[in-house]
């Protein structure tokens, strides 16, 4: 297979850091993996005329959870676009995560749509979600509390002087509650209460209600580009997602070295430049340094590579 252009621009930002570091001119010599693909073996020779390195190139990605969170957004922007002009922006309450459960994609496909349609370049507007769950009795108290499976939810607070007994809003797998109008707010309570006094005599009781996630209208899109992004925070820690990415990575290239020639250096070229933006390059050199020799033998050398340049480079032979 023929080398694609991101391992050729990796090659010649290692070659070029080479050549500075040793004042003698490094080229890529000979790719190694074209049409040997049922032997594996690093990508490309390198060699100033007298010394050699083995080289493989890999690249980094952002770590499992970052991924499927740039997957999920990727795909969203396209599903949940009324079209392929407007250019929108929503905003969910701030625990949700990617994915989202595809009963959920498909209930928000419609309120975008009817939220859009009455946007202008710059305005803002609220996408009703519709929601449904069951309100469940569980028994008599001195004084009333409804609690939901989010935790300590204060938009189901203050209910407690107008309602007797202990309820549960079963809407669990669901995002946490969200309302921009105090009207909209006040009204669920209402309906709240009058159901949590239904259910205390039937056992439980169906409410419906519908929240409001925030949407704005941005430029349009000149090259059929617009859909919906979703301004949503990814949940985990940079820094074990740069360790993961990096240690894949390594144990990927370290493969690629079971019968390397004698007299070459073994390397690898980390390549950071498709990473979308979680995580820095600082945040990826931080997880090279906690290497140690015995976790990258029989690799020698790791280039860490943003852009057109080695950003970052650990020696491990003596």
């Amino acid at each position: 297979m023929a080398p694609s252009k991101e391992e050729r621009r990796c090659a010649s930002a290692v070659c070029r850091h080479l050549s500075e570091q040793t004042n003698r001119e490094w080229t890529p010599d000979t790719w190694l993996d074209l049409g040997r693909d049922s032997v594996r073996s690093p990508d490309v020779l390198l060699s100033d005329g007298v010394s050699k390195i083995a080289l493989e190139i890999t690249q980094l990605t952002a770590g499992q959870r970052f991924e499927s969170h740039d997957r999920a957004e990727y795909s969203l922007h396209r599903k949940l676009a009324p079209d392929r002009t407007r250019s929108l922006t929503l905003f969910p309450p701030p625990t949700l995560e990617l994915p989202l459960d595809k009963k959920l994609v498909r209930s928000l496909k419609a309120p975008i749509k009817t939220a859009a349609d009455t946007l202008r370049v710059g305005g803002w507007s609220s996408v009703l979600m519709p929601r449904r769950a069951t309100i469940r009795y569980l028994g008599p108290h001195s004084f009333g509390y409804v609690f939901c499976h989010h935790g300590d939810d204060h938009h189901l607070e203050g209910l407690e002087r107008r309602i007797e007994g202990i309820y549960c809003l079963e809407d669990g797998g669901s995002p946490h509650h969200q309302f921009i109008s105090e009207q909209r707010l006040l009204e669920f309570r209402e309906d709240l209460v009058r159901l949590c006094r239904e259910s205390e005599q039937s056992g439980q009781a169906t409410i419906k209600w519908r929240e409001e996630w925030p949407i704005y209208r941005g430029q349009d899109s000149t090259d059929g580009n617009g859909g919906v992004f979703l301004s949503v925070v990814v949940a985990g820690f940079l820094e074990a997602a740069a360790i993961e990415s990096v240690d894949k990575a390594i144990q990927h290239a370290k493969a690629k070295f079971q019968n390397g020639a004698s007299g070459t250096r073994n390397a690898v070229a980390l390549d950071a430049n498709k990473q979308r933006g979680h995580l820095t390059i600082q945040t990826f050199e931080l997880a090279i340094k906690r290497l140690a020799a015995s976790d990258t033998a029989p690799l020698d050398v790791v280039f860490l590579v943003g852009g057109d340049e080695v950003q970052y480079r650990r020696d491990f032979a003596a």
